[in-house]
């Protein structure tokens, strides 16, 4: 009887053992991941995009992202929708079941104490950071991604770009030593450095971040090595050294924000037309 009854016993902690696995492993379906490493979001407008990056419970994270914009202020309304990085499934929403997600999603985030960061460290204590220049005058391109060893020695600093295809009218900040010789009040900016809020830390020594600028959303994944196999690369979206950028503005006469862009443009086309 004793025996029978802890067979039974051992048969039902096994088949509930495997229960829960099967249960978890439909939760959790991310890593592995698949071998997706970014794409380009659409716009709408060419003010500030409202972007918010969520990870849900498979692992998969999800970006959010303005849709639709429709009418002019004050009378203006927007549609929304959300897409998975790596299983890319989309869906829209409504502004009421927009602002419902965000409050779940922000509820979710704080139970499990996920916080986006502008910095993340890896296992091995190479550590990558985002830093931006601030103030009424900050220089637009002042603007790059970190590495530094264990120790907290620099490797090597670099901006991520998108260059425009078509330029955008932009008022000249005349406030600033930089344009007080630029004879307009506006510029056409060919190039743009993308703003980076957070970087997002996977669990396979990569990374991931959404960077937006005046008209443009880009989702990346990068490794360590700051390296990735998007094939927006090289086409729209450029990282290059923070050197080059010093080497650039030392040839140029222009120093204004209309002279800094306009030589990164031509030396994006060059690397653009090489590849």
């Amino acid at each position: 009887m004793r025996s029978g009854f802890k067979r039974a016993l051992m048969i039902v902690l096994l088949l509930l053992i495997l229960v829960v696995s099967l249960a978890y492993a439909e939760e959790k379906k991310y890593p592995p991941y698949p071998d997706v490493w970014g794409y380009e979001l659409p716009v709408y407008g060419t003010s500030r995009p409202v972007t918010h990056v969520a990870k849900m419970p498979d692992g998969d994270y999800i970006i959010s992202y303005i849709r639709e914009v429709k009418g002019k202020l004050p009378e203006v309304t927007f549609k929304y929708a959300w897409i998975s990085f790596f299983s890319h499934i989309s869906k829209d929403f409504t502004e009421s079941e927009y602002d419902e997600f965000l409050k779940k999603i922000q509820k979710e985030n704080r139970k499990v104490k996920y916080e986006l960061k502008p910095k993340i460290t890896f296992s091995d204590g190479i550590s990558i950071e985002y830093k931006s220049d601030s103030g009424n005058c900050a220089d637009p391109f002042d603007r790059f991604l970190q590495k530094k060893d264990k120790n907290g020695k620099v490797i090597t600093e670099k901006m991520l770009l998108y260059l425009y295809d078509k330029p955008i009218k932009t008022d000249i900040n005349d406030k600033c030593e930089r344009n007080w010789d630029y004879k307009k009040n506006y510029y056409f900016k060919k190039v743009e450095h993308m703003n980076i809020p957070y970087l997002i830390s996977l669990e396979d020594d990569t990374f991931l971040i959404l960077s937006y600028g005046s008209n443009s959303i880009v989702a990346l994944r990068f490794d360590k090595d700051l390296k990735t196999k998007s094939d927006l690369m090289g086409k729209n979206v450029f990282l290059i050294d923070c050197n080059t950028l010093i080497n650039l503005r030392s040839k140029i006469k222009d120093s204004s924000d209309s002279g800094t862009s306009d030589a990164l443009s031509k030396y994006l086309l060059k690397l653009k037309k090489e590849d």
